[in-house]
């Protein structure tokens, strides 16, 4: 769920909540496939 959260919100412009969202899914999950995509989407909302 965290990372479709942070997906929408990056789609929508809400880079905040975005990065809020993954960084969140990162801490709690760190080695999982998810924490993984959210790192990759992380670095391009943080490049917009």
């Amino acid at each position: 769920v965290l990372y479709y959260l942070g997906k929408s919100y990056a789609e929508l412009g809400n880079v905040e909540q975005a990065r809020v969202h993954f960084n969140r899914l990162i801490v709690d999950h760190p080695s999982g496939q998810w924490s993984q995509w959210a790192r990759e989407d992380l670095k391009k909302v943080k490049t917009k």
